[in-house]
């Protein structure tokens, strides 16, 4: 990639890049189908590790991690998971 571009490049992603983590945590807990969660980790991975980004994209993820709209997202899932354990029959050991 010429540098001109990837210096937009990263311009644009560090004015979006919050945003951008919180979208993508937000959308692996609660909306991601199955088949595209190794890809958006894959994302999420490669923005962290991407030259001249890394502590800040570390610091959006800690941001992101605390943020309401990931601790909503969390909170469904886990709410969620909770209501189907309580339909789920334990089962029954006999010795």
């Amino acid at each position: 990639m010429p540098q001109a571009h990837q210096g937009k490049l990263q311009q644009a992603i560090t004015q979006r890049g919050p945003a951008l983590v919180v979208a993508l945590l937000g959308a692996l807990c609660e909306t991601c189908p199955r088949n595209l969660m190794r890809p958006a980790a894959m994302l999420l991975h490669r923005l962290l590790a991407m030259p001249g980004l890394q502590e800040t994209a570390r610091s959006w993820l800690a941001t992101a991690l605390q943020s309401a709209e990931l601790q909503g997202a969390v909170s469904s899932r886990l709410q969620r998971l909770r209501s189907l354990l309580l339909h789920v029959k334990s089962p029954v050991y006999h010795s």
